[in-house]
């Protein structure tokens, strides 16, 4: 839905303004437990999550903020109020918008233009090239991440 995604943009940035403090989100070392975790089966995976956390770490140096690492539809609820609300705050903490906003575009299955309202909504601009191709670099992370993190809990299950 455009205007939710519209909405949960906003309030990503509102997250991402407020100066909270919390533990920094260390994804190599979430990276290293999951793939621990889910064994010898995740290695291809966990190479892939460790090559893309790397481009991350290349490109331009982003501003740590406070953020929900887990924006995905799923964890965003309408209040009786009507407002907009983030659940879920169990990965909560300092982090990158980067990523934030990868984990809420491919929770919601965007591609091109939903990215760039995505991006604009949450800017209050349009996004330069350079922006959208490390938005990429995040989106790959996020779904790098996430993989490992399922065979984890499928390993445990097991």
């Amino acid at each position: 839905d455009p205007v939710n995604l519209q909405r949960a943009a906003r309030l990503l940035r509102q997250l991402h303004a407020t100066p909270l403090a919390g533990p920094a989100l260390d994804m190599g070392e979430a990276i290293g437990r999951y793939a621990a975790t889910a064994g010898a089966a995740a290695g291809e995976r966990a190479a892939a999550a460790r090559a893309e956390w790397g481009r991350c770490q290349a490109g331009p140096a982003e501003e740590r903020c406070f953020c929900h690492h887990d924006p995905t539809p799923g964890n965003f609820i309408v209040s009786p109020g009507g407002e907009l609300r983030l659940i879920d705050w169990e990965y909560a903490g300092l982090g990158y918008p980067g990523f934030d906003l990868a984990g809420l575009a491919v929770g919601a299955g965007l591609a091109g233009d939903g990215v760039r309202r995505l991006h604009a909504t949450y800017r209050g601009r349009a996004s330069t090239p350079a922006e959208i191709t490390r938005h990429r670099a995040w989106e790959a992370l996020y779904r790098g991440l996430s993989g490992l993190w399922q065979a984890a809990l499928d390993a445990r299950r097991v």
